[in-house]
């Protein structure tokens, strides 16, 4: 294995993913793992093997509730802002957690913010002002340009999905696990593009009393339901701008398709994990200089 830089560690509330970069960026290898446990050890265990090197995270690590609380930067903001905030966890010689960014009124109070999401926004080449959309259990609606971040906004689409789908009367209408694409799914998109929510969620309950909807279907008109208002805000809130998508599959091909429902046909389609490691790479060469 050769030496690398650096290991940058994308850390969510589920899941880390490491990589082992070099001096040019390159991803020379790569791990992943869950985000259960003591925090030091998850960590010893996911780079083991792995040359010693400064480590640089992001995500709910530096949450309240994570290993250690690190101070939002504000938005507008670059990876130049975001890089200030980084802070050594207590113990640790060469780990550093960056704080993520929030959106504050005009009295200095939060209103919106976002943990690990702006390292993938910093991973795409904005060439202009651009709608940077990251879907999630908390989806990421985000105003971006080759400044940085300017504004954004939190749909808890995923949260409702699996509240409504497990812990609601839809519950015994709705299949535990089914393919994200297929019959149904259009059918939501097009019910949530169109607004009347709630109304249409009881509408899936019904469908299965009357015979008329199976439990796979009815989940992909859930997921459909809820993606599609989240769409339909989200381009409300932001026109006339272009649109980048930032997912892994299946959500990107969902998206994708309720976006190209809602009339929105180019959109620029980036993996996830493409934009985290280019992200890390730009936070770290902020801290480098």
């Amino acid at each position: 294995m050769q030496a690398g830089v650096f290991i940058g560690l994308d850390w969510g509330s589920t899941h880390v993913r490491a990589w082992l970069f070099d001096e040019q960026g390159k991803v020379l290898a790569a791990r992943r793992t869950g985000a259960q446990g003591a925090p030091e050890e998850r960590l010893a265990a996911l780079v083991e093997g792995w040359p010693d090197r400064p480590m640089l995270a992001c995500g709910m690590v530096g949450a309240r509730g994570g290993w250690l609380e690190v101070a939002y930067a504000s938005a507008p903001g670059g990876p130049a802002e975001v890089a200030v905030t980084a802070t050594r966890p207590p113990g640790v010689i060469d780990l550093r957690i960056v704080g993520g960014v929030a959106i504050r009124d005009s009295n200095g109070r939060l209103k919106d913010v976002m943990r690990g999401e702006e390292t993938l926004v910093f991973g795409i080449d904005l060439g202009r002002d651009s709608l940077v959309i990251l879907p999630g259990t908390h989806s990421k609606w985000v105003e971006a340009g080759p400044g940085g971040i300017t504004n954004f906004r939190t749909y808890m689409t995923g949260d409702l999905f699996a509240a409504l789908s497990a812990h609601t009367a839809l519950a015994r209408s709705i299949a535990s696990e089914a393919d994200a694409l297929g019959a149904g799914l259009d059918d939501g998109l097009r019910q949530g593009l169109a607004g009347a929510l709630t109304a249409s969620l009881f509408a899936l309950r019904v469908a299965d009393l009357d015979g008329r909807s199976d439990p796979a279907e009815a989940r992909r008109r859930l997921s459909g339901l809820l993606i599609g208002d989240e769409i339909r805000q989200g381009l409300s809130a932001a026109p006339d701008r272009p649109v980048v998508l930032v997912a892994d599959a299946p959500l990107d091909r969902v998206y994708a398709r309720g976006l190209m429902l809602a009339g929105i046909d180019a959109v620029q389609r980036i993996p996830a994990d493409e934009a985290a490691q280019r992200g890390l790479f730009r936070l770290w060469r902020h801290l480098s200089c």
